[in-house]
């Protein structure tokens, strides 16, 4: 199941003022590749997770659909079988946003920095 903004190449002008939706989920012949409000996506992709379980495939599950401490919910979401490592997918995802507060002291600093360097370079000429 994903429920990622289209990319420009399968959702052009024409497609998304015709209310049309993506060519890739219109194309996708198993219909794994799907197209819509995050909400109905979910509760597809719910129902499809409890048909599995009646037909006897045990651990299936959503990856992607609820926020954790360490990552948020994704626009677009996965029923797995699996493990995440089998598909590629971190174990444990972490948002990248969480480690660039360091980042941003940083630049804050080196900006306050130049700006008290150009300060006194101009002092200094002025003199």
């Amino acid at each position: 199941m994903i429920g990622l903004p289209p990319t420009r190449e399968c959702f052009g002008v024409d497609r998304k003022r015709e209310h049309i939706g993506p060519a890739c989920a219109k194309a996708c012949p198993t219909q794994s590749i799907q197209f819509g409000p995050i909400s109905e996506l979910k509760q597809r992709a719910h129902d499809r997770v409890a048909t599995l379980e009646s037909r006897g495939t045990a651990g299936a599950y959503l990856y992607g659909d609820e926020a954790t401490d360490t990552y948020s919910a994704l626009q677009g979401f996965y029923l797995l079988v699996d493990e995440p490592g089998a598909y590629g997918l971190p174990e444990n995802p972490i948002n990248p946003w969480i480690h660039l507060a360091g980042d941003y002291v940083r630049a804050a600093v080196t900006l306050a920095l130049t700006l008290g360097v150009v300060v006194l370079c101009l002092s200094l000429v002025g003199n």
